[in-house]
């Protein structure tokens, strides 16, 4: 999800809130805190278990409650801005570190430095000293630590000490570029997200968890963004993750991998807000950095709280970093170096907080706190801290260089910080992961290096190139360039004239992510399997059988499209072992009935520029005949290309998939199209003396990609029959489940996204040209076709518009699902030209949906009956239907079973019906009109509720023959009730003295009665005498207490049941205001996949259809082949 603009984008996922089924949100932490247990120490020595959970500023000293509620900023800040305000933890006695040592039982189970150090660090003090016991407080972290792992394949364990040399000098080099997310700063904030977890199982059970109510926040330009999104995923908890316009699209790609709960917020400088789902729009001003005023915006007005490694928003951050100098001391010690003597420590400084958690790691290592909990870890003194900066940004260095010549210790700069840290101008390095304009902990930083005589080292972008080189070629760590700073600091310093008789050491943190240490490493394997069909679907492991993939290759692969020559194709399955060749297959229980296979290099690098490393050819592609029609081929190529299970998951160095295919191998062609792939050409092939066509797949596309498998961006248009304006909307649809009956049926609900939705309102004389369209009073034909084109051409200003407004690039956009404006209900005539909408985008356009009904037999509508049976039926197993309800200027009501639980004959054969009753607010909203013309409608109902109900003027209503219906289908359409019906409704009331007041009330009453009544009539034994209670109203007029408690009260009677409260979309997690816009965009989406969109049970057709035709824009080719079963 990503908002880019002042736009407000309503940012909601339909299953967002849903119970997650991650092995975190099924751990210990639901449980009630544990008795309190000592070990070796009595309890009456502890008796009250109260050590010091208090956080002190050090700026201005004062102490601060870190329980019951997290505090990560100090209290002070806000009212003293000269000073800079960071909140640590309180350094704890002897005594109390002991006592803690004494109460954390040592763990064999885990190798996690976070339990093994825990004594050490503030959530343990928490947890302990209000009630939790070790035992509970492990498993808190070992579960958090465990669904990191299941999320990104690496959790936290010991990190890789090197000892290596630079010219006659000993290093011990800590690498952290395997870290979680690929670097140190996942430390940090699993150190967060610990306490945050402790204060939650903390918390009366009868209290809402606070990952319910306030979300996460980071700012980062990469990697802490990566990093706290994966640890926030991991915890099921919502986070907003602001980075700027220029950031790496493999970590976007990444963090677009993570899930629902994970929100894209990109921050150029260039714009004055950019727009969150929930929130609208945040302000980029507050801070030089863009991302980091949003980020604070975030906390300050919203509530949100920092999961972030700058120590002034988020002191307990820095105390993650320890781990590091606790873990490095410990390693080296097992490695025989007991002295643990070391010169000098060299560090990148970015924000600051892993060097101040470095140092504060030194510090208790020296002052003897290490020792307390492991024996023998101590440092006879601090090395030299000596923190580095690229020339292009080194704000430590401009402040540390200040504050020694003004003699002032760090403390004494830090009372006026914009004496010294202030934001640097223009930040610029090849490290770019370092160009924090400002340096947050640059006062702690300054203490470390002033009390341990270290310095702030400047470095150029050469040397930092050249240590870059030489930690891959000596160190063989894949660090990038900002990870490699710190070695950088050291080489230059030794190089002008500074030596160590003692070890030095040097962090390395930060992995390249575009860097591969061997051409021929054993390939990544995503582990993510897929199930669809009956068939099962996954990467094949390094040690599956070749020959069995060879064998069934020359079974099924050999046709007279595809020639197999022997040893080349040995050669490729035996490249499965090396890495070289990744195969994805397909399993029908445990026999192998399918798979793809593709090998690093090729012919084809018509855009990387990068070679064949940057490239992998898809060499075998083969189905078993005995299981085509279970569309295997689309979901294998599909696989191939998926941003969690294909190639580019695999090796992040890959950036374009190829194959070439017979161009008369229609089946083969359509399976890749289908899957993502398009064509890029088809040439006359002397070497095999036939056509042969090429088919890619770019890594930018998996971004975004495409294809009925996969997440598909489709734009909903559409003006509804309150003829108010032009609604669009964008959203990302989940890849679909079909069902194993019926390919072209839905199996469950589909996921969107809704991405961004605005609606513009039509001018008075845009609304006042519609109406006569739709009042079908033009005596000339053409201008109704002058109509159609005119419409069209609105519709496609409407999206291009939102296009531009909110910055969305227009390739991610596979569709435009088209409803436009409806000018006749019997038949249907939707006005909006979509062959006009596509040429104007360049986008493909499905529209005109009802057609096909209306030939099956069937009224074309109501098609909320589609959008309300995929997205609002009540969960498999329940009982109870739900009645749910649409209004805008007409209504629609969708009966709605639960979903069919597999293998239940009864709830298989449940199917939902509907109807359209009549009235929405259309005659509300012209008779608030005839009482204020400035007026739209009415406001939460507050005028109807001063009228009252003209009883005669209702029964002479509900005589109109629409409501005489007495067999379905039951469809409404603009001439059922045209604004000329209203006018002679509006002159009978006039006639009998009715005010328009009283006619207001009159009107609101009649559409809450003629829907309860179409319920009562048509609805059946789940609707009828009390079978349900579960009713769902949607639309703006949701806002009207007074029509929905006049709804409630039809209901209660015309059904004969209690309703506790009508309940609205938002109790299924849906965004009210974009859904009517996703509706038509799914329309498009079905009719794009060849699945239904409409239900005969509610149409009246004879059998369900696929609806709609399509529009060619500019991005055709990606449906232009015809469907083919495989």
């Amino acid at each position: 999800m990503i908002s880019t603009t002042s736009l407000r984008t309503l940012v909601r996922r339909s299953s967002i809130l849903r119970p997650s089924s991650s092995h975190f949100s099924k751990s210990l932490l639901k449980q009630q805190p544990s008795t309190l247990r000592f070990s070796s120490v009595a309890a009456a020595d502890f008796k009250d278990a109260m050590f010091d959970t208090s956080l002190t500023c050090t700026s201005c000293g004062n102490k601060h409650a870190g329980f019951p509620s997290p505090l990560f900023k100090c209290p002070n800040a806000a009212t003293n801005t000269t000073a800079d305000h960071v909140l640590m933890p309180t350094p704890l006695s002897s005594t109390d570190l002991t006592g803690l040592k004494s109460l954390a039982i040592p763990q064999t189970s885990t190798s996690s430095p976070f339990v093994k150090y825990r004594a050490l660090l503030y959530p343990y003090r928490v947890a302990i000293s209000n009630g939790m016991s070790d035992s509970t407080y492990c498993k808190i972290v070992t579960d958090l630590d465990d669904a990191i792992r299941e999320l990104s394949g690496t959790g936290f364990v010991p990190t890789p000490m090197l000892e290596r040399s630079w010219g006659e000098e000993k290093l011990f080099v800590k690498d952290e570029s395997n870290q979680v997310a690929g670097s140190h700063k996942a430390r940090h904030l699993f150190n967060v997200m610990t306490y945050l977890l402790v204060l939650d199982h903390l918390r009366p059970t009868s209290s809402i968890p606070m990952k319910a109510t306030r979300r996460l926040t980071v700012a980062s330009c990469g990697n802490a963004g990566l990093a706290a999104a994966t640890i926030a995923a991991a915890a099921d908890w919502p986070i907003d993750v602001c980075i700027p316009d220029n950031a790496d699209p493999v970590v976007i790609q990444n963090l677009q991998k993570l899930g629902k709960n994970v929100n894209i917020m990109i921050c150029p400088r260039v714009v004055s807000t950019v727009d969150h789902s929930d929130f609208g729009p945040v302000s980029t001003e507050g801070a030089a950095d863009p991302t980091v005023a949003v980020f604070k915006n975030l906390i300050k007005e919203h509530n949100s709280m920092p999961l972030s490694v700058q120590g002034t928003e988020c002191g307990v951050a820095v105390e993650g970093a320890q781990t590091i100098i606790f873990e490095l001391l410990d390693q080296a010690r097992e490695g025989g170096y007991d002295s643990l003597d070391f010169d000098e420590l060299f560090i990148q400084v970015g924000g600051g907080a892993l060097g101040a958690g470095l140092f504060q790691g030194l510090q208790r290592a020296a002052d003897g706190e290490l020792d307390k909990i492991i024996p023998g870890l101590k440092m006879p003194k601090i090395p030299n801290f000596n923190t580095v900066q690229a020339e292009g940004n080194a704000p430590l260095n401009r402040a540390f260089t200040k504050m020694q010549s003004d003699g002032k210790t760090a403390q004494e700069a830090a009372q006026t910080k914009s004496e010294y840290m202030f934001p640097w101008a223009n930040p610029a390095s090849v490290a770019h992961g370092i160009l924090d304009d400002e340096t947050y902990d640059w006062a702690e930083l300054c203490r470390g290096m002033d009390t341990s005589k270290g310095s702030a080292v400047v470095v150029n972008d050469e040397q930092i190139r050249e240590a870059n080189a030489y930690a891959k070629s000596n160190f063989k760590v894949n660090s990038c360039f900002t990870g490699s700073v710190g070695l950088a600091g050291l080489m230059s310093t030794r190089r002008a004239g500074t030596s160590s008789s003692n070890p030095s050491i040097v962090v390395l943190s930060g992995v390249d992510r575009a860097f591969s240490t061997s051409a021929a490493k054993p390939t990544a394997h995503t582990g993510v399997t897929w199930a669809r069909n009956g068939i099962s679907y996954r990467q094949l492991e390094s040690d599956f059988d070749a020959d069995v993939l060879f064998e069934f290759n020359k079974k099924h692969g050999s046709t007279p499209y595809n020639f197999i020559p022997d040893e080349p194709v040995k050669k490729h399955f035996g490249k499965l072992a090396t890495g070289e060749t990744t195969v994805w297959g397909a399993f029908s229980g445990d026999e192998l009935v399918g798979f793809i296979s593709g090998e690093t290099g090729g012919g084809y690098w018509l855009e990387t520029g990068d070679g064949s490393a940057s490239t992998c050819f898809i060499n075998e592609f083969v189905v078993s005949p005995e299981h085509r029609g279970k569309r295997i081929g689309v979901n294998l190529t599909s696989m191939s290309v998926d941003p969690k299970a294909g190639i580019f998951s695999v090796d992040e160095n890959i950036k374009e998939m190829y194959t070439t295919v017979h161009v008369g191998n229609v089946t083969s062609r359509t399976a890749f199209v289908k899957g993502g792939y398009r064509e890029v050409m088809t040439y006359a092939d002397a070497m095999r003396e036939r056509d042969t066509t090429v088919l890619k797949f770019s890594k930018n596309s998996a971004i975004f990609p495409r294809g009925n498998s996969q997440t598909m961006r489709v734009v909903g248009v559409q003006s509804g029959n309150a003829v108010d304006g032009i609604d669009v909307g964008i959203f990302d649809f989940d890849p679909l489940v079909r069902s194993e009956s019926d390919p072209r049926a839905l199996a469950q609900s589909l996921n969107y996204t809704t991405v961004a939705n605005k609606t513009f309102p039509f001018t008075p004389e845009e609304r006042n040209y519609v109406l006569g369209l739709r009042a079908m009073r033009l005596e000339n034909g053409n201008e109704y076709a002058e109509g159609n084109y005119k419409f069209g051409d609105w519709c496609a200003q409407r999206v291009n518009d939102l296009l531009d407004e909110t910055g969305v690039d227009r390739s991610t956009i596979a569709l435009i699902g088209s409803h436009g404006q409806t000018v006749s209900g019997h038949p249907h005539w939707e006005f909006g030209d979509l062959s006009v909408i596509a040429q104007k985008t360049g986008i493909t356009v499905a529209g005109d949906f009802r057609p096909a009904d209306v030939a099956a037999g069937g009224n074309g509508t109501p098609c909320t009956c589609t959008y309300d049976s995929i997205m609002l039926r009540p969960n498999a197993g329940e009982k109870k239907w739900r009645v749910t309800i649409n209004i805008g200027g007409t209504s629609s009501v969708t009966f709605c079973p639960p979903w069919p639980t597999k293998g239940d004959a009864e709830s298989e054969a449940m199917i939902p019906g509907g109807l359209d009753p009549g009235l929405g607010v259309f005659f509300m909203d012209l008779t608030v009109r005839a009482i204020d013309p400035t007026l739209e409608y009415d406001d939460d109902g507050k005028m109807a509720r001063s009228g009252k109900v003209n009883e005669e003027l209702l029964e002479e209503f509900l005589k109109n023959k629409y409501y005489q219906q007495s067999e379905l289908p039951i469809g409404v359409g603009p001439d059922d009730f045209p604004e000329t019906l209203w006018a002679e409704w509006h002159a009978l009331a006039q006639s009998k003295g009715v005010s328009d007041l009283d006619l207001l009330t009159t009107f609101t009453e009649l559409t809450a009665k003629q829907i309860a009544m179409a319920c009562k009539r048509f609805g059946g034994e789940h609707i009828v005498n009390g079978a349900t209670d579960d009713v769902l109203l949607r639309g703006g007029v949701c806002n009207n207490s007074y029509f929905v408690e006049r709804l409630k009260a039809n209901f209660e009677e015309q059904l004969g049941t209690d309703i506790e409260r009508i309940k609205t979309l938002e109790d299924l997690n849906i965004d009210e205001d974009s859904w009517e816009n996703a509706m038509y965009a799914m329309f498009g989406y079905l009719c794009y996949n060849n699945v239904y969109n409409f239900v005969p049970s509610c149409t009246g057709a004879s059998r369900p259809v696929v609806g709609g035709r399509i529009a060619p824009g500019e991005n055709f080719h990606s449906i232009r082949l015809t469907e083919t079963p495989m």
